[in-house]
């Protein structure tokens, strides 16, 4: 559970982030939710939402966070598309808050398009970095996975988390592919379906999809997104050398 909330020590508008109601009391939990935010708390990049502090009140643990007002990829997808021109920045934006957090051992086993946000200028702000990682073992165990975390889950994935860092680059991809292209790289109406299309078909060019798109741009996302690990970028660090 997020809510907006207003600082008033310092005049700003901010995000508390809880721990939820029905894993409260559960000593192991709170002890992960507690290292996921001091590990995002030690991230400081203008492309990684910024955590604050962690705390606990009347039995409530939750962490404050800058409150980002753009809407995320997802909220994006179901708008009018991206422009072409804003791509590049979106993807450096993106690429280079997860460098920042590879530089630092941290990175996220699970994303989806709910996890990138915009700022009201357009900047991209990647939500939950050091979170989602050490509250896995949690959501492991409860079983629960996003909806539709088959659009972005890495073919080589299993137990329904990503595989590491090549994971983490794939199922970035897949959701830039999704911003620029307004549907998945590998679409389907069923999860058996898009599980076949990874094994078997290579999704079509953002070129195909979108006239005027940047070569450089498709070409970077199409790499990302690759269904063979062997032609995917091994990391964030190797991907940075062509964006940056």
């Amino acid at each position: 559970k997020v809510d907006k909330a207003f600082q008033r020590s310092v005049e700003r508008d901010g995000a508390l982030k809880f721990l939820a109601s029905a894993l409260r009391g559960k000593k192991a939990v709170a002890e992960a939710f507690v290292v996921g935010a001091r590990e995002a708390a030690s991230l400081n990049h203008r492309n990684i939402v910024r955590v604050h502090d962690v705390c606990t009140e009347e039995g409530y643990l939750f962490y404050s966070m800058e409150y980002v007002a753009g809407g995320s990829f997802r909220d994006r997808i179901g708008q009018k598309r991206l422009p072409v021109s804003a791509w590049p920045g979106v993807l450096w934006g993106a690429t280079s808050g997860f460098l920042h957090a590879e530089q630092r051992g941290i990175f996220h086993p699970q994303l989806i398009p709910e996890h990138f946000l915009f700022s009201e200028t357009g900047e991209v702000k990647i939500l939950n970095l050091g979170l989602a990682a050490s509250m896995e073992p949690v959501r492991r165990s409860l079983g629960v996975r996003f909806q539709d975390w088959v659009f972005y889950s890495p073919p080589e994935g299993s137990g329904g988390s990503g595989s590491g860092r090549q994971g983490e680059v794939f199922s970035a991809g897949c959701s830039l592919y999704h911003l620029m292209a307004g549907e998945p790289p590998f679409a389907g109406t069923t999860v058996e379906q898009v599980v076949a299309r990874k094994k078997s078909r290579e999704p079509m060019g953002l070129q195909e999809r979108v006239s005027m798109a940047s070569a450089e741009v498709s070409e970077i996302v199409a790499r990302m997104s690759d269904r063979d690990p062997g032609a995917r970028y091994m990391d964030f660090s190797e991907l940075n050398e062509e964006v940056a």
